[in-house]
């Protein structure tokens, strides 16, 4: 586990939440009152497409999530990531938050053999960099995804967006904006905003590539993107879709 865990409190707000989420690339945050006891989490999915105000406290936003404990097993810990779908759990020790441990700390510490990335990923949605953020959001949701390469004309992969990216936009200050006139102002540079904007670089890898040769891409990104001919986008996946491919079918997940 990580034990130099980044936290809020409960009387922190959103937009410190989003800033942050943005500024060290994390899609959730523990958050622990004043006795360092662990009270849950904020998830960057749960409150990026709210119209709640970005004052609101995150006392109002903060999800229970199941914990782990120090000598939980490695074994437990993947089950739990994957089951839940959350990227990273909280180890508790006598209520208090000890430390952290993400779908990647697990994926480096698992052994693939000669696996290739073709039988984990998953079909690549796409979308192309000159259309507009609103769009590509919509589509996430639509498909019920957090993520999309980005292709240019030609269908070549240039980078990748997901749904934190738009926290770039709702965490930027609006000091010239009047107070009424802000939550409008947000929706529409979200509007205005074209996925070129925003989007990231990416690391593709190609078909046919052993899984255990490009695990390190995951200490720096969320997901790999596999690349066919002509660098077109052919699949997607991420660490937990490695993760759940070493894991039996059970009747109770939790255990």
């Amino acid at each position: 586990m990580t034990d130099d865990v980044f936290t809020l409190a409960p009387d922190d707000t959103m937009s410190k939440a989003l800033s942050n989420m943005y500024k060290k690339r994390i899609n959730q945050i523990p958050v622990i009152d004043k006795y360092e006891k662990y009270q849950g989490m904020v998830f960057a999915k749960n409150f990026l497409n709210a119209s709640a105000a970005r004052s609101s406290k995150l006392k109002n936003l903060v999800v229970k999530t199941p914990t782990l404990n120090p000598t939980d097993s490695i074994k437990r810990s993947a089950r739990l990531i994957v089951t839940t779908g959350i990227r990273a759990l909280p180890v508790v020790e006598d209520s208090k938050l000890v430390g952290i441990i993400s779908e990647t700390d697990l994926i480096l510490k698992t052994g693939f053999g000669n696996t290739p990335v073709d039988n984990v990923m998953a079909k690549a949605r796409v979308i192309e960099d000159d259309v507009r953020l609103d769009s590509a959001l919509a589509k996430m949701r639509r498909y019920n995804i957090s993520r999309l390469p980005v292709i240019n004309s030609k269908g070549e992969l240039i980078g990748i967006i997901n749904a934190l990216d738009r926290a770039k936009i709702m965490a930027t200050p609006q000091e010239r904006i009047s107070k009424k006139s802000r939550a409008s102002s947000r929706k529409s540079a979200v509007k205005l905003a074209r996925v070129r904007d925003i989007m990231k670089r990416t690391v593709p890898v190609r078909m046919g590539t052993k899984l255990r040769d490009v695990l390190e891409i995951f200490r720096e990104h969320d997901e790999i993107v596999v690349v066919g001919d002509e660098k077109k986008p052919v699949g997607i996946f991420t660490a937990r879709d490695a993760l759940r491919k070493t894991l039996p079918r059970r009747a109770h997940p939790f255990n």
